[in-house]
């Protein structure tokens, strides 16, 4: 009997090992590195105080909890905490305390300094650090400058249910289901009624912060969501659909920070629109109201959600890659992301989480 020659099988081993090196070199990609979470500090914000000493008090962020408003350093000092009669405006420049029928306004620094007085009735507010007021009808909004100088008003055929502001533009959803936009000197460049429901209403409004494109989830009985994008200079509807949905209460939309998905609440989680594929995905979160803050240097959202008596953040990767969650306890809500760090607010409590990859 002849002996078998094994000399191509060992060539052919050896040729398989090699190509699986060559590829395991030259084509293989590292693993992923992990996100960890490490508190850094809480505090307790519940009791009134007056400003601390700060060797620059414009590092700090301008925190609005509940009824209460103030500021702190990012190591966790807190300069500034106070309670409101009734609720406050808040950025990282400007305090606007106010009670519920407020005649005279009046802002302060995140020093406690006094800023100015504004003479008018109504809700202050900020978007996209601009500082508005809605009037006490809710059907007229006026924008105010930094010194407390009105800019413009516009007055609304109807109640304001929802708006939302970017660097020139403002958008409100109004109660009889149109959709207004005035640009940075309150001028009006839309004026769009979707229709298409038994009861017109609407009920959420976004815009994108590149300013090219506005959102909405508009209607009852049957409700749906629309995408109106800018072309030529005018905002045409893009894309809509009708929702299994039939909310008779706000509900929340949101773009994320480069504009290419828009995420709103749905009864089955939250959905994520892509823009660029013209595709649908879920978050299987359910939450009643939300908002979102972007890491761009990772590619990363920011999902800070409230439901009925419970709250977290999200961290996903677009459009629903989930990546990690954190449960929050029920009650206020203040969150911010800066520097790779969260900063969330519950209850009466502040505190810091850092972001690292391990």
């Amino acid at each position: 009997m002849r002996d078998v020659d094994e000399r191509p099988n060992r060539l052919l081993y050896a040729l398989i090992a090699l190509a699986f090196l060559g590829y395991f070199f030259a084509a293989a990609e590292p693993l992923q590195k992990e996100l960890a979470l490490h508190p850094v500090w809480a505090g307790d914000v519940s009791r009134d105080a007056d400003p601390e000493p700060s060797p620059d008090p414009a590092l700090a962020f301008s925190f609005h909890l509940g009824g209460r408003y103030g500021a702190v350093t990012p190591d966790g000092t807190r300069i500034w905490s106070r309670g409101a009669a009734f609720d406050a405006a808040v950025s990282d420049s400007l305090f606007l305390p106010y009670e519920r029928e407020s005649k005279v306004l009046s802002a302060f620094t995140p020093g406690g300094d006094p800023a100015f007085r504004i003479q008018a009735e109504g809700w202050p507010f900020f978007r996209s650090g601009r500082l508005f007021l809605m009037s006490p009808e809710m059907d007229s909004v006026s924008e105010y400058s930094p010194e407390g100088k009105l800019l413009w008003s516009y007055d609304f055929p109807f109640k304001i249910t929802d708006f939302d502001a970017t660097e020139s533009l403002a958008v409100a959803g109004l109660l009889d289901g149109s959709i207004e936009c005035v640009d940075a000197d309150g001028k009006s460049v839309l004026s769009f009624a979707p229709g298409g429901s038994r009861i017109e209403v609407t009920l959420g409004v976004a815009l994108d912060p590149r300013e090219e494109a506005i959102a909405a989830v508009c209607g009852a009985d049957r409700q749906r969501f629309i995408l109106l994008v800018r072309k030529g200079g005018a905002f045409k509807v893009q894309y809509h659909r009708y929702l299994d949905s039939d909310y008779r209460e706000p509900v929340t939309v949101r773009f994320t920070g480069d504009g290419r998905y828009v995420l709103y609440r749905q009864s089955e989680g939250i959905a994520v629109y892509d823009r660029q594929t013209g595709r649908e995905s879920l978050l299987p979160l359910r939450a009643e109201s939300f908002e979102l803050a972007s890491d761009a240097s990772r590619g990363l959202e920011y999902l800070f959600f409230r439901a009925a008596r419970t709250g977290g953040v999200v961290c996903f990767e677009p459009p629903a890659r989930v990546i990690f969650s954190y449960p929050l306890p029920g009650g206020a809500l203040w969150t911010r992301h800066a520097d790779r760090s969260l900063y969330l607010g519950s209850g009466a409590v502040l505190g810091r989480i850092d972001i690292s990859e391990e």
